[in-house]
């Protein structure tokens, strides 16, 4: 038995993507929890322990640029895709992963902690979607372009 390939005009009448207006309302940047860190209401442990959950995602965002990468078929595209990559994970003083690590410390919180700390089932659904938005769609379209609609 085979699968017909999605028809996304098909299912869209079922699951109808949220544009303009409601698209902004839905944004993280409005999440509840992100109004109450703003308002100084959670405690350092609470901003810490987020960043360590954010920390484990972004480990896996990288991870999806160098897969995808990898499957580029223009050598020369390959390499320069690569090395730009490549320059993210070292760039001194402009890493996200050290910003979120840097913030750690300063909430009193061992730094080298956060790479070996619990990963929640929300974020470990996160980082599995993302790999499977990067499996699913070899060559056809990128995760990225997947992940926007």
């Amino acid at each position: 038995m085979n699968f017909e390939p999605l028809n996304r005009n098909h299912y869209a009448q079922y699951f109808p993507r949220p544009t303009g207006r409601r698209s902004r309302q839905r944004h993280s940047k409005d999440h509840p929890f992100f109004e109450l860190w703003a308002q100084g209401k959670l405690t350092k442990e609470q901003t810490a322990f987020y960043c360590a959950q954010h920390f484990h995602y972004v480990v896996e965002y990288l991870n999806w640029l160098a897969y995808e990468a990898s499957q580029i078929p223009q050598r020369d595209v390959k390499d320069s895709t690569c090395l730009k990559i490549s320059g993210m994970r070292r760039i001194p003083n402009d890493r996200h992963l050290d910003m979120l690590k840097d913030y750690v410390a300063a909430c009193g919180v061992n730094p080298d902690s956060v790479e070996g700390s619990i990963v929640l089932g929300g974020t470990d659904q996160l980082q599995n979607w993302g790999w499977r938005m990067v499996y699913q769609n070899p060559g056809k379209r990128p995760w990225r372009g997947c992940s926007s609609g």
